[in-house]
């Protein structure tokens, strides 16, 4: 009897401990925005990456999750989901707020299935790409991008395929680890749970307490409503609000729009950036910023951030009408190719950087009408590149592109480093060791005028048959390593980088590198470009040859070609997109 008194007690106390022991509270939350490609079977590959990190103790939202939950959806519309698939940062951080994670991860994946033998074994290979970028949903800081493959075999390609997509899973779940605070950390804080509970119930902050309040944004000219405008601010804390404005342009021939506002803060503002591009505030507090708007929707963030570091966001979404425009209508590209092959001292004269530049903007040119709607090409040659000539066609020239179109930048010829400076400079015709301070282009000022166009263009690629090897010898091209550019302009959203060679190399040239028998040479690397184009870069084998394709095509031929002396260097921003039609 006493024995089970004594078992009664305990059973009690076990019970008491676990109804009233506080959860373990699950880390941050992430959501996961997968897009396949070429007939990937991605829909498992979402529940696969979610058991993953619930594994690790991370919360996980699919855009399964934003489609079937009910409250979710009210918020969401099917485009906004799409967009925010696609890439689209505001669009990513609208979802993100609605479901409250911290984090977005941005996926696109494409598969490659091919048979072969293996001691007589029928079996099937698949190769996996994936270009992912992983974004900070309150800043839309992008905090992780790259492409990268994945391989699996099996005796039947779904079998190859599910290899390869668990090695997928396991690559873009450590990549998330790294970058979110850990689990355990999340799990300890009591500020994420206070702030959950802010989140779920908004409370407003005390009038008299100005430090607890985010920053006032004021739309002063909201486009033409044409009965679809409306403003919306929701709170979403106490340190963080968000606001909506929305509108039709009067003219479907209008493709620029300037958002004016005013911040309004008792603390002082820190920042004001539209889209990640710092905004200049006047001594009142008012700004004025001009976009360019595609045929669509076109949504701007306004984010402000007071000097005790609480943010508010508005978003400014113009709706340009596509009246008399077709449906899927063919971007534009914007092209400029500069090549330098003789110099006023003619002991840095190259063979082929100018003969790179006009054959390769040849190249892409013949895709007018296929791909692209229209191909515009400014090529400067020999004594027609000057340092401001360069930065004048990258503002003049590039500067028409609108958001959906596509600009195409190729740089070939000399480069130096500064010796007592430690700044790189592309060398112009008329620059040399001597002028290098007064006539060369800066790479710090390349990288700001691609940083400031890319806000305005959605897709900005960037090839460069130059690399910094600490000297300019004949028969080789000098200048920064691919991976020094790409860590500047990390910043950039659906910017792409190609850069012939990785740093301390140099970028070759032979008169072996020729298309036929015709043509006199090239650089390796802009050879096996014009190459890959051509139709050798199709992987896959479908209708066209996408940049990762080709930039994989490039990456492989030229080590082979340079008896591997030189290694090209690839970084995306954003994700996977056709740039060469094959087939109509």
């Amino acid at each position: 009897m006493k024995t089970k008194s004594v078992c009664y007690q305990i059973i009690t106390l076990l019970l008491i401990f676990f109804l009233f022991a506080p959860a373990p509270a699950a880390g941050e939350k992430i959501l996961i925005l997968i897009e396949g490609q070429s007939g990937v079977h991605t829909e498992t590959l979402p529940p696969m990456l979610v058991g993953k990190l619930l594994g690790m103790n991370y919360q996980a939202v699919t855009a399964d999750d934003l489609t079937l939950d009910l409250t979710l959806s009210s918020q969401l519309t099917d485009e906004d989901i799409l967009a925010a698939k696609k890439g689209n940062i505001p669009k990513a951080q609208k979802a993100a707020a609605a479901c409250e994670a911290e984090m977005v991860l941005i996926a696109s994946v494409k598969s490659q299935i091919s048979p072969q033998e293996l001691y007589g074994v029928k079996m099937s290979k698949a190769v996996v790409t994936v270009s992912h970028k992983l974004i900070d949903a309150v800043s839309g800081e992008i905090v992780s991008t790259d492409s990268t493959q994945h391989q699996g075999a099996g005796t039947t390609p779904e079998e190859a395929e599910y290899a390869s997509l668990h090695k997928v899973v396991d690559a873009l779940a450590g990549i998330a680890a790294k970058k979110m605070p850990s689990a355990s950390a999340s799990a300890a804080s009591p500020q994420r749970q206070i702030a959950t509970k802010v989140i779920q119930q908004p409370m407003p902050p005390a009038a008299s307490d100005a430090s607890a309040l985010a920053p006032e944004i004021i739309i002063s000219n909201p486009p033409p409503s044409r009965g679809v405008t409306r403003a919306l601010t929701r709170g979403i804390t106490r340190s963080f609000t968000r606001g909506i404005t929305r509108g039709v342009t009067r003219d479907i021939g209008e493709n620029r729009f300037t958002i004016k506002g005013e911040v309004k803060d008792k603390t002082g503002i820190r920042s004001v950036k539209i889209n990640e591009q710092s905004v200049t505030l006047d001594s009142g507090g008012s700004f004025s910023h001009d976009a360019a708007l595609s045929a669509g929707e076109n949504t701007f963030l306004v984010t402000a951030v007071n000097t005790a570091g609480k943010a508010s966001e508005h978003e400014v979404v113009i709706t340009k009408p596509q009246t008399g425009l077709v449906p899927g209508m063919k971007p534009v590209l914007w092209g400029l190719a500069v090549g330098v092959s003789r110099y006023q001292n003619a002991a840095l004269n190259l063979e082929y950087a100018d003969k790179d530049a006009l054959s390769l903007a040849q190249s892409i040119e013949k895709q007018q009408g296929k791909l692209f709607s229209e191909v515009h090409f400014k090529t400067l040659v020999n004594e027609n590149v000057t340092r401001d000539n360069i930065l004048q066609q990258i503002t003049a020239h590039l500067g028409k592109a609108a958001p959906d179109d596509v600009v195409f930048i190729f740089i070939a010829g000399h480069g130096i480093k500064h010796e007592r400076s430690g700044s790189y400079y592309f060398v112009p015709h008329d620059a040399d060791a001597d002028s290098i301070l007064s006539k060369g282009l800066r790479m710090s000022d390349f990288e700001e005028s691609v940083k400031i166009l890319s806000k305005d263009v959605n897709k900005v690629v960037i090839a460069m048959d130059t690399c910094h090897s600490g000297a300019m010898n004949v028969g080789s091209r000098a200048l920064e390593g691919g991976e020094n550019l790409a860590e500047a302009l990390k910043a950039a959203s659906g910017l792409f980088i190609l850069a012939a060679s990785k740093g301390g190399e140099s970028s070759l040239e032979d008169e072996k590198f020729k298309m036929n028998d015709k043509d006199s040479g090239h650089g390796a690397f802009t050879f096996a470009l014009i190459e890959g184009m051509s139709g050798k870069a199709n992987y896959d084998g479908d209708a066209y040859i996408s940049l990762n394709e080709l930039f994989q095509y490039v990456a492989k031929q030229v080590p082979r070609m340079t008896e591997g002396k030189q290694h090209p260097y690839f970084r995306a921003e954003g994700t996977d997109m056709p740039f060469i039609l094959l087939k109509e």
